[in-house]
């Protein structure tokens, strides 16, 4: 094999290994962002838990078509036209925000193109309405406080019910001690 297509074929095996078991993939169109913004860029991801490569579309169709999750020119195939970024995390969510926020910040350069969530294609837009979905953490933290409602509400029944009597003690004892 020529050294071309030796290092093309490891470039597959990588992003086989690094896509293997992502639950959120979102891929986006770059053009337009310089490289200081490409490294604005990245350090965000970086910071938010997401892996963030610029990859060519032939390497992403390879690997994609491995990893059976290619779903014919319907499917991702589809969207690998232009440069081509991919942001993957174990989060659903996190990517996508991630990508709205520089967005935002940019003018709108970065475009997304869809994505993949637990194994289910989706176009632009309803990749981008992932957005405006709370994360993971905070929808456990909500359900945390849902759960634990009830509980500090019996707590506080409770208490006013022992403090009303410590109230209701404590006035008969001054009423005895003054009589």
């Amino acid at each position: 094999m020529s050294e071309g297509r030796i290092q093309k074929q490891t470039a597959v095996t990588r992003l086989i290994e690094q896509l293997g078991n992502v639950r959120c993939m979102v891929l986006a169109d770059f053009t337009g962002i310089s490289v200081e913004e490409m490294g604005v860029l990245r350090r965000s991801m970086r910071a938010a838990g997401v892996t963030f490569r610029v990859v060519k579309n032939t390497i992403a169709k390879r690997a994609f078509g491995d990893l059976d999750i290619s779903d014919g020119e319907a499917g991702l195939l589809s969207l690998l036209q232009g440069p081509t970024a991919i942001a993957w995390a174990d989060d659903e969510v996190t990517p996508v925000k991630v990508i709205q926020g520089f967005s935002k910040s940019h003018d709108g350069k970065l475009v997304i193109k869809g994505g993949l969530v637990s194994g289910r294609h989706l176009d632009a837009d309803q990749t981008a309405a992932l957005g405006s979905l709370p994360g993971r953490d905070e929808l456990l933290a909500r359900l945390v406080g849902s759960l634990n409602a009830p509980l500090y509400g019996f707590v506080s029944v409770a208490s006013n019910l022992i403090r009303g009597f410590q109230n209701a003690l404590r006035a008969l004892s001054e009423k005895r001690d003054s009589e």
